[in-house]
């Protein structure tokens, strides 16, 4: 599904809008910076939730399509607290879309420092510099709106002034922003392979409020490996029901990072299909929060070895329904031989 990724970048969180108009589309996410001139076409996001630390640090891995005819091509990514960046892996997220997968049924029949306070167009501090293969990714904190969008555009990122007010409450809750930007030389086109931002904090969060300013968004894929079972809250998200709700089993899970959280006991799996009707809507981030009295909703994945049996069960049961076919539509001839006999007798 996604094994036809390509080079590292950008999948992160909230891209922000924070481009020259025209100059990006936008996606659940926010939006993919590129140069005025050129164009950009965001595809699908889907992401990856769960916990570093249980309720103290969360890992948040992302999956991106994207096409451009630029190499120029960045993202800007705010969390609640300074993260680390590491590359990720797309087969992983084939591995959860099969996960999330229900099983047949027998019968055959989902705090920080404050940046706040600094002088206007304060800039703000560069905490880490990260190069992967074909991204570098900055991580800076504090300083004020007009600072932050100011040291975007000294390093070659197109700025909305918009979306200066959305950066503002970010810094006034302390958080933080990291610049993705490839440094490749050939333009995009496809899934890139996706990036993992490690950070603290106490709730499982996928910030979205840089999309506000989107004139509409696509659909956001997001799983969740929990304890227990994860709702999305947002003053945005009314009636949502989780597109797989699956307890998944160590024998079963082919990624190694999946069978090390389910191996700590984090194997409460759902997967949510989230839409945006209106991006002005989007006042606040979404917040996945636990919702253990409704624990029970989850189907039992089956086990490696009972996948095995039903594929290997599968042919013996066409054949075993061929030959009965076969049976029966014989004795039906042969009825209906002995009642042509008997008529003409």
């Amino acid at each position: 599904m996604f094994r036809g990724a390509v080079r590292l970048a950008l999948v992160a969180v909230v891209a922000g809008l924070l481009l020259v108009p025209g100059a990006a589309r936008a996606c659940a996410c926010g939006a993919a910076y590129v140069p005025e001139g050129h164009t950009v076409e965001a595809g699908e996001e889907i992401a990856f939730l769960s916990w570093a630390e249980e309720g103290e640090r969360e890992r948040l891995e992302m999956l991106l399509g994207i096409t451009t005819e630029t190499p120029d091509l960045a993202i800007l990514v705010p969390t609640p607290t300074t993260p680390t960046v590491t590359q990720g892996d797309p087969e992983r997220f084939d591995e959860l879309a099969r996960l999330a997968t229900p099983p047949p049924k027998k019968d055959w029949s989902l705090g920080g420092e404050d940046g706040a306070g600094a002088p206007p167009g304060a800039a703000p501090d560069v905490i880490s510099r990260t190069v992967l293969e074909d991204v570098v990714a900055t991580v800076i904190e504090g300083g004020d709106a007009g600072g932050v969008a100011g040291w975007l555009r000294t390093n070659g990122y197109a700025t909305k002034p918009e979306l200066e007010p959305i950066i503002a409450d970010y810094l006034a809750e302390g958080w933080r922003f990291t610049a993705v930007k490839m440094r490749g030389d050939k333009p995009f086109d496809g899934y890139a392979d996706p990036i993992v931002l490690t950070f603290d904090t106490s709730s499982l969060v996928y910030p979205m409020r840089l999309s506000s300013a989107a004139e509409n968004l696509g659909e956001v894929t997001v799983f969740t490996l929990d304890r227990t079972f994860r709702m999305p809250r947002a003053s945005w998200v009314s009636g949502a029901q989780p597109a797989a709700a699956v307890e998944l089993v160590e024998d079963g899970v082919h990624d190694d990072v999946l069978d090390n959280l389910v191996e700590q006991g984090q194997n409460r799996l759902t997967k949510w299909a989230l839409s945006v009707d209106d991006p002005a809507t989007l006042t606040n981030d979404l917040e996945l929060a636990r919702e253990p009295g409704i624990e029970e909703t989850f189907t039992p994945a089956a086990t490696e070895a009972a996948r095995d049996a039903q594929r290997n069960l599968s042919p013996w049961v066409a054949v075993l329904s061929g030959a009965l076919g076969l049976v029966v539509g014989a004795g039906a001839v042969l009825l209906l031989r002995r009642r042509r006999s008997s008529a003409v007798g």
